[in-house]
């Protein structure tokens, strides 16, 4: 089922609403960095920044998809990199598994800041993974007999 172009409109006014956030955001992150010589908070900070940066793209990405040039996937784009993307899946499943190990090794309270930085890690390798592993899954939902 189509979205409808209200629904489409609806979407792209949110995103950008959410995007003048992110901007705000990204003004507290200048007055923290600007005041702050923690490097722990600094580097937090800077996450942030960056993970705000790729925000925009996506959030551009998706407007761009429903104002003006609709997405297309095709089952022979993915069939080059298929092979690829499911060694770096299996790839990104090892490095959860080093971390969650690492993680078993942090319940002493005097590693609450290294414990803290690898739950960072933790959810950005398993958001990774997630990630590549969706491309299958709209594949598959586009294109129910493409084989996998």
């Amino acid at each position: 089922m189509l979205a409808t172009r209200e629904q489409q409109q609806r979407i792209v006014s949110t995103i950008r609403d959410w995007g003048l956030l992110e901007q705000e955001s990204s003004e507290y992150i200048e007055q923290v960095k600007a005041k702050c010589s923690n490097p722990l908070v600094f580097l937090v900070m800077d996450i942030i920044e960056n993970d705000a940066r790729l925000h925009k793209r996506l959030q551009e990405f998706i407007v761009n998809t429903l104002e003006h040039e609709p997405l297309t996937l095709s089952p022979d784009e993915v069939d080059e990199v298929i092979g690829l993307m499911r060694n770096h899946t299996r790839l990104k499943a090892r490095m959860v598994e080093k971390v969650e190990n690492i993680m078993e090794m942090t319940k002493d309270k005097s590693l609450g800041i290294q414990k803290f930085l690898l739950k960072t890690l933790l959810a950005d390798e398993k958001k990774h993974k997630e990630m590549l592993e969706g491309i299958e899954k709209v594949m598959q939902g586009l294109y129910p007999y493409w084989p996998h």
